[in-house]
């Protein structure tokens, strides 16, 4: 409802609104959305944690699923002005389509926000392992100390501020990634050096050619 009123309020700015109006009408909007995004990353991590959920497997083509997830955070990488290389896989995996890409959007996001250059890369790579994917989610950051590679897995986790530039977010993206692994039968690790940054890889069933 407050972004809803404030994207109103942004449609009738016009040259006569006084500036500081403006920004205070931008700031509503900007943090809002943040507000927004933060409810609905509880929500999802809450749903995905009961022990009633259940995957619903299916087939579908991996890239497709990182072309969708890229899509719907692409504000986000213009924002920061970041750059994702993410070459074709050529991979089909079969889980379910929605969770693989909200996992993928978490790991992308986290491999941008978390790091303080002024034009962060994320590297999106996946290769066939027997009956099963590795997608790789690579960064250019800070790199995360030695204590913590498992602990951010943990829920409402984060790494110091003084090592990843920012305290953003609530500590969920990784735990849910993980938690989207063990669903279906795989599962996320996490290698880092401090200042060469960190891959998340995550392990997930493919459909192998008949």
């Amino acid at each position: 409802a407050v972004t809803g009123f404030a994207d109103i309020l942004i449609d009738e700015l016009n040259s006569d609104t006084d500036p500081m109006t403006a920004k205070a009408i931008r700031t509503i909007r900007s943090q809002g959305g943040k507000v927004s995004e933060l409810v609905d990353k509880l929500l999802s991590y809450t749903t995905i944690e009961s022990p009633d959920t259940r995957i619903k497997p299916e087939p579908f083509a991996l890239d497709e699923a990182i072309k969708e997830a890229l899509e719907s955070i692409q504000d986000k990488i213009v924002e920061r002005g970041a750059k994702v290389d993410a070459p074709a896989t050529n991979l089909t995996i079969m889980g379910d389509r929605r969770l693989v890409i909200d996992a993928v959007k978490n790991l992308v996001d986290n491999a941008i926000k978390f790091n303080p250059k002024p034009a962060p890369v994320a590297v999106i790579r996946a290769e066939a392992q027997a009956d099963w994917a590795a997608l790789t989610v690579a960064d250019t950051g800070p790199g995360v100390p030695p204590e913590d590679l498992e602990r951010v897995f943990s829920s409402f986790h984060q790494v110091e501020k003084d090592f990843t530039g920012q305290q953003e977010g609530m500590g969920l993206g990784l735990a849910f990634v993980r938690k989207v692994a063990q669903l279906h039968g795989g599962t996320a690790v996490l290698r880092s050096k401090l200042g060469a940054g960190s891959t998340v890889t995550v392990t997930l069933p493919r459909q192998r050619d008949a």
